[in-house]
């Protein structure tokens, strides 16, 4: 029997409003008891982490793109792991390109990287794939 989940709050980074919205849709589609928080960029999903933290709202995956203004996805990742009750948060970075920085830096960390895909259909898949992959 799956283990019953504490949460149902996701947390989605990205810069681009038409990928926060095909990743809500998306996931409203798949399961639409999760409920979706977005940031535009990693220092406003800190920010909402650790007001998340006080108040005991933690998500159950924060899902980063990698190329956002202000910092970079793998920076992202990096201020949460500094957090010890953040760091236990699966994460999975999910971008329009791969980078060979930033697919050394998700292998050396355990974090599982995706490329985002062209189609809805395609998107939808990967999406599924990656509430898989956290266990969800």
């Amino acid at each position: 029997m799956a283990e019953k989940r504490t949460s149902n709050i996701i947390l989605h980074v990205d810069d681009d409003p038409d990928d926060q919205f095909i990743f809500r849709y998306t996931i409203n589609r798949i399961d639409p008891s999760f409920i979706i928080r977005q940031a535009s960029n990693g220092h406003k999903a800190v920010e909402f982490l650790n007001l998340a933290a006080q108040c005991g709202g933690l998500p159950v995956l924060i899902i980063v793109d990698m190329n956002m203004p202000v910092i970079t996805g793998v920076e992202t990742f990096k201020l949460i792991k500094q957090d010890a009750c953040l760091s236990a948060i699966p994460m999975v970075l999910f971008t329009t390109s791969l980078t060979d920085d930033a697919i050394h830096y998700c292998r050396q960390e355990n974090i599982p990287a995706f490329e985002k895909p062209g189609n809805l259909q395609q998107f939808s898949d990967c999406v599924k794939k990656i509430l898989v992959v956290a266990g969800l």
